[in-house]
């Protein structure tokens, strides 16, 4: 008789968001929903134009794709569980094929009610799980859970950096941990966001894919973008989705490393002086001049006899 071993793993469910990127408020709340939900990090916001932008490259291909032909190709792409129109888009047909479709206003539900959402699992059940497993008892490092107050300015950019908790939601956590000196809030700005993306600081996007072990595709990959166009906000939501481990250089940075890294164009030999500020900025790197002549010092002393 043969024998074999089944493995069963769960997984959190795909929810695909159909947005129109002019419709801001559209964009916000689908960043909202997916903070709010298990796997969220990797929920595709698709983009769904009433007609196609005139500034896509055309002559890269011979004729512009239709708005349905987007819809479908992202869609065939990221095969999500379920479609949600969000915004505008709730009330426009789409052609989304077999795929299920649910109301925005029934994929969470009334989180006044019950902080448990209508499908999949909810950041509070995340939150709670994760406080229970990693700030139970005093810690030697300085791991922290970060809720932001976003400002006005910007606050589509720094949503999709941060994530962007339902008020509801937020009233249940400020209620229910508040006796937990960990979990606090941040007030980042487009200045000084990459400040707060250190790896021991935990803001509801990542919290978003706790107890997850995906890896990213490849490496860092830099996006510079504008972090006033919605459908640059999109781009970098989406990369991230299919798994690329994406950095935000946004055009309004002011001053510094971010006026190198948001130049338009480098020559292979600055290829280098790029990766460094890039360390520089997001890991908190010294400069690599300083790193290595440090490093040749090490060495040299270890060789010198005692």
């Amino acid at each position: 008789m043969a024998y074999g071993t089944v493995k069963i793993r769960v997984r959190p469910i795909r929810i695909a968001f159909l947005v129109d990127p002019a419709d801001h408020a559209g964009v916000y709340r689908a960043i909202e929903l997916s903070t709010f939900l298990w796997g969220g990090n990797y929920n595709p916001i698709v983009p769904s134009y009433r007609r196609t932008p005139t500034k896509w490259e055309s002559h890269r291909v011979r004729s512009l794709p239709s708005p349905a032909d987007i819809i479908a190709g992202y869609l065939d792409g990221f095969d999500p569980d379920l479609v949600v129109p969000v915004g505008k888009c709730a009330s426009r047909p789409h052609k989304v094929g077999n795929r299920d479709v649910v109301k925005e206003e029934d994929l969470i539900g009334d989180l006044t009610e019950t902080a448990t959402p209508r499908h999949g699992i909810g950041l509070i059940e995340l939150l709670r799980d994760f406080a229970d497993k990693e700030l139970k008892y005093k810690r030697n490092d300085s791991l922290s859970v970060e809720f932001p107050i976003l400002p006005r300015s910007d606050r589509l950019f720094l949503a999709s950096v941060f994530g962007a908790v339902p008020t509801a939601a937020q009233k249940i956590i400020d209620r229910q941990f508040a006796n937990v000196a960990a979990i606090t809030k941040v007030r980042p700005k487009i200045e000084n966001f990459v400040e707060l993306l250190g790896p021991q600081r935990v803001f509801p996007r990542r919290l978003s894919v706790w107890a997850l072990e995906k890896k990213p595709l490849r490496d860092a990959t830099l996006f510079v973008c504008d972090a006033t166009s919605a459908q640059d906000i999109i781009d970098y939501w989406n990369l991230r989705a299919a798994g690329y481990y994406v950095i935000p250089i946004p055009i309004q940075g002011k001053g510094g490393l971010f006026e190198q890294l948001s130049e338009r164009s480098y020559e292979l030999s600055d290829l280098s002086k790029l990766a460094d500020a890039t360390q520089q900025l997001y890991l908190q790197l010294p400069d690599y001049y300083d790193w290595s002549e440090a490093e040749w010092k090490k060495r040299k002393i270890k060789k010198e006899p005692s």
